[in-house]
C-alpha cells in the first residue's frame, strides 16, 4: 500500500468512528445485585475489550465460558446456571471489571456518495 492509499484509509477510518470518550481509561467496575433467575447484565457501554473482563459473584471468581459468556459489542454479560452458589441466599452481589475499547463507533451510519475531484480521470466505458 502506498502512502496516499494509507492516508486515505486513515481518513476513512476517522470518519467511521466517533471521538473517544474512553481513551486511556483503566478498568471500570460495575456492581449489581442479581437473583438466580437474572441472566443478563449490561454495563451501559458498548465495545468492550475482549479478555479484559473479570467477574465475581458473592465473592467467588467466575470463569468465562463456564459460569458466564460475554457479548463485547453490546457490553453484556450472560450468567449461566453454574454461576450461582447453592449455599447462599439471594440476592447476590455481582462485581464486573471490564475495559472499554479506546474508541466508540457512531450509533448511526449513513451512505455517502463518492465524488470525483476536478483532476480525476473518468473510468473507461
Amino acid at each position: 500500500m502506498n502512502r496516499p492509499d494509507a492516508l486515505a484509509g486513515l481518513l476513512l477510518l476517522a470518519t467511521m468512528i466517533g471521538p473517544s470518550s474512553a481513551a486511556g481509561a483503566g478498568p471500570l467496575r460495575h456492581d449489581v445485585a442479581v437473583m438466580p433467575l437474572d441472566r443478563a447484565v449490561c454495563v451501559g457501554r458498548r465495545f468492550l475489550e475482549s479478555g479484559s473482563d473479570s467477574l465475581t459473584l458473592a465473592g467467588r471468581p467466575l470463569r468465562r465460558g463456564i459460569d458466564y459468556t460475554m457479548d463485547a459489542a453490546q457490553g453484556c454479560f450472560f450468567l449461566l446456571p453454574s454461576a450461582f452458589p447453592d449455599s447462599l441466599p439471594p440476592p447476590f452481589t455481582l462485581v464486573v471489571w471490564y475495559r472499554p475499547l479506546p474508541f466508540q463507533f457512531e450509533p448511526v451510519y449513513a451512505r455517502r456518495d463518492l465524488t470525483r475531484g476536478s483532476g480525476d480521470v473518468a473510468p473507461p466505458g
